[in-house]
């Protein structure tokens, strides 16, 4: 139904491919549009996420999953929703908590381990990852 533009295919190149094919499996069965806005961050990238308490994550003593892995990739993303009426971003819950239900499905199916952000201490409803 959705395909993603071409930033968020650039975003994807940087992310680590379990992630990459999960991400892909669920823009195709998604009734709600998606798109990615992050993945791989720099030390001084998470440092300014840290500091303006977008991540519980000072990316020195904890490291992010979004902080490239021993192979330069992220194992993380963060996307933003659309509202499916308006087509206009949204921080809506709802919307997220419905793509997160398409990542369980998909990664059930493709043997792949992730975490959602919203099931974190914080909710983090935009950030998913392997």
């Amino acid at each position: 139904m959705f395909k993603f533009s071409d930033k968020s295919q650039e975003f994807l190149k940087f992310a680590d491919g379990k992630l990459v094919l999960l991400t892909n499996e669920v823009i195709k069965i998604s009734e709600v549009d998606f798109s990615i806005i992050c993945s791989v961050r720099s030390v001084e990238k998470q440092q300014e996420a840290f500091k303006n308490g977008s991540s519980k994550c000072d990316g020195i003593k904890i490291k992010s999953k979004h902080q490239p892995n021993d192979f330069g990739l992220s194992e993380a993303i963060d996307i933003m929703c659309y509202n499916p009426k308006t087509k206009n971003a949204t921080w809506e819950n709802k919307y997220y908590y419905y793509i997160a239900g398409l990542f369980r499905s998909k990664a059930s199916g493709l043997g792949i381990n992730f975490r959602w952000g919203g099931w974190f201490d914080f909710e983090d409803a935009g950030h998913f990852e392997i």
